[in-house]
């Protein structure tokens, strides 16, 4: 738990110091008062900002073979992505803003899906800081490619198969560790869970109302592969 708390504040800043700059920058202004809204888009684009970077650095890297994919630079990189985003936010909150939109209470069962959500993200953080690998194939894939990745310094060319973004996440916590360490690689699966339930709930919100999106991520959460 303490490994995986070490890089917990290094995943929040890219999920939340990054990703909600950029979801304030390209989200409409009528979704920016929608705080569920916001997180969906942020919990997307802050990895997604990071694994641009590291996929660009690690293959520049291989054809030279210079370890580009070192904690400094990707953390810098992070940084001026956020304070372009931050420019860009500011620029657009100095527009006219819509009016606010009146919503209704939540209803007792709304509440206790919400909680008993709540109490199953709380457990599954557990899960994944206390088992690193529970699978072969996330351990032979993510978790090794990771692992390569952070001795190495870049992506060999050799590596053609698998989406490179779990890979590229796990690398940049034990960057941030200074080592290989699985527990505190995996300290960003339980945002990885955060942003699928986010995800959900504004798909059932946006195409129906709230209580669809509230009912459609609690599915998510309680099926029993995932949570």
């Amino acid at each position: 738990i303490t490994e995986t708390l070490s890089t917990t504040p290094v995943f929040a800043w890219v999920h939340l110091g990054v990703g909600i700059r950029w979801a304030l920058e390209l989200l409409p202004r009528t979704e920016w008062r929608k705080p569920f809204f916001v997180l969906a888009a942020a919990f997307a684009l802050g990895p997604a900002v990071l694994t641009a970077q590291m996929l660009i650095l690690g293959v520049l890297g291989a054809q030279t073979e210079t370890p580009l994919l070192c904690f400094d630079l990707v953390l810098g990189g992070t940084i001026v992505a956020a304070a372009l985003g931050a420019v860009v936010a500011y620029l657009r909150s100095r527009q006219p803003a819509p009016p606010p939109e009146v919503s209704s209470r939540l209803g007792w069962d709304e509440k206790l899906l919400i909680a008993l959500m709540v109490g199953a993200h709380i457990l599954r953080w557990f899960v994944a800081a206390y088992w690193p690998f529970i699978a072969y194939d996330t351990l032979w894939v993510y978790g090794y490619q990771g692992r390569l990745y952070t001795l190495l310094g870049y992506i060999p060319n050799s590596i053609d198969y698998y989406p490179q973004f779990l890979s590229l996440q796990y690398t940049f916590g034990q960057l941030a560790y200074g080592g290989i360490n699985d527990h505190a690689a995996r300290a960003v699966v339980p945002f990885i869970n955060l942003g699928a339930t986010f995800a959900v709930y504004m798909l059932g919100a946006r195409l129906f109302s709230r209580r669809a999106g509230i009912y459609a991520a609690a599915f998510w959460v309680f099926y029993h592969h995932v949570a």
